[in-house]
């Protein structure tokens, strides 16, 4: 038997005023933005943890407003990534933990990082990390049998993440 993931299909926030009237209906109140959201998507990021620390209850209102099945993509405290550059943070750590992120641990959360500066350079790294996780996902899942042209591009890509993401730099 084979396990098959769960894709999710997400964005980065919710609230966005350009997309009322278009994603959002005509008249739909802000505070009902993320359950209109969750109805039509899997995942949200929230973007607010990244810049302040939240509170329990405003995580529980998070998870409140969407369905069980829902997921969240916590932003990491930008404290901990562009600050403190992810060195001595076990206290700021254990206070972004306590701001409540936890309470979304019955619907499921996942932490993201935006480590520093050159996100872009990580952003592009995603891509190859995505040829290639493609090209696993048809072999394990839709029974596709890569020929070796296949599998060279997809090291390729995978060469091409190590470069961007390890190469040295002056």
């Amino acid at each position: 038997m084979i396990a098959v993931a769960r894709l999710l299909i997400g964005t980065s926030g919710w609230v966005y005023p350009p997309w009322r009237g278009t994603f959002y209906p005509r008249g739909l109140v802000q505070r009902r933005e993320l359950e209109h959201l969750a109805a039509q998507l899997g995942s949200v990021e929230i973007n607010g943890s990244f810049y302040s620390l939240q509170t329990p209850e405003r995580y529980r209102q998070w998870a409140a407003q969407t369905p069980p099945d829902f997921a969240f993509a916590v932003k990491g405290s930008r404290f901990i990534t562009h600050m403190k550059r992810l060195r001595d943070v076990t206290v700021p750590l254990a206070n972004f933990l306590a701001s409540g992120v936890l309470a979304l641990g019955a619907y499921g959360f996942v932490a993201t990082l935006q480590p520093d500066a050159h996100f872009g350079r990580i952003l592009a790294a995603y891509g190859g990390v995505f040829v290639a996780g493609s090209l696993l996902w048809g072999v394990l899942v839709d029974g596709f049998r890569p020929d070796r042209w296949d599998v060279a591009g997809a090291l390729i890509c995978l060469l091409g993440v190590a470069v961007i993401m390890y190469a040295p730099r002056g």
